[in-house]
């Protein structure tokens, strides 16, 4: 019984650090790590495959994982990068990237926002407003004119999609591309 009962609180334990971690990086984010419905990743994959996106694509805010390894695992030849500060669901990602077994995946512990994003040939996101003009910003200082830009539900502000797909979910959540300089 004692056994049991050591299992049980080591269980909580880990539940609730889970629960402080996330709500940590949720306050600090204005944002928590949220997973995309898989109706919009199979759309933000058959987007990325429409536009003959290559070479390497950056979810920027990752969360846990699974756009960023669904991507992966459909053009095997794309390096994918899944940037996600939030510590659990980075955790996740690792795992998953390895029970999926996908190789050319890589999730980093890093904000986005401190990184260089200039290489990317594509990059998906989820995000909420304000964070959405931080974006387009950062993608018109260091991105080529060109680089396909894909955003599950939210729009960049000033800027006009190439093509909007409603998915056809609970809540008709918009899948909008960009062309960036476009």
């Amino acid at each position: 019984m004692t056994f049991s009962l050591s299992i049980a609180a080591s269980l909580a334990l880990l539940f609730a650090a889970i629960l402080i971690s996330v709500t940590i990086s949720t306050v600090r984010c204005n944002i928590s790590p949220s997973p995309s419905n898989p109706r919009s990743i199979r759309y933000i994959c058959t987007m990325l495959s429409k536009y003959r996106t290559q070479g390497v694509v950056y979810d920027t805010g990752s969360g846990w994982g699974t756009l960023a390894c669904a991507i992966a695992r459909k053009a095997p030849d794309m390096r994918v990068v899944g940037y996600e500060i939030s510590l659990f669901p980075y955790l996740f990602s690792l795992l998953l990237k390895r029970i999926l077994r996908v190789g050319n995946v890589t999730f980093m512990r890093k904000d986005f926002f401190a990184e260089d994003l200039s290489p990317a040939d594509g990059i998906v996101c989820f995000l909420y407003t304000k964070a959405m003009a931080r974006l387009k910003e950062k993608i018109e200082r260091e991105c080529r004119p060109g680089t396909l830009v894909i955003s599950n539900t939210f729009a960049f502000p000033g800027w006009r999609e190439r093509e909007k797909v409603v998915v056809a979910d609970l809540f008709r959540t918009p899948i909008l591309v960009y062309v960036a300089g476009s």
